[in-house]
């Protein structure tokens, strides 16, 4: 991207997923090359998971560009609801 950029978070949760992106904005500058993020996964309270593995991600984009990361969530048998 430019040298100046603004990148904005779109997330899709995977089911019974909530996932949480802070910040949600990631500003670049000719001085401020690389930037952090922190992501956080909890399990939903309510909704039933029907699958073992569900998938979600996550793209940043600026208009111009956009980079996505693939989320897959693997759920022990337990907590999968029977179909």
């Amino acid at each position: 991207g430019a040298a100046r950029a603004t990148y904005r978070a779109k997330v899709t949760a995977p089911d019974g997923v909530r996932v949480t992106v802070i910040p949600r904005t990631l500003r670049f500058t000719a001085t401020q090359k690389t930037r952090e993020y922190v992501v956080t996964f909890a399990q939903r309270i309510f909704g039933s998971v029907t699958k073992n593995h569900t998938f979600g991600s996550i793209e940043w984009s600026d208009r111009k560009h956009s980079v996505m990361s693939p989320i897959a969530i693997t759920w022990p048998t337990s907590q999968v609801a029977d179909m």
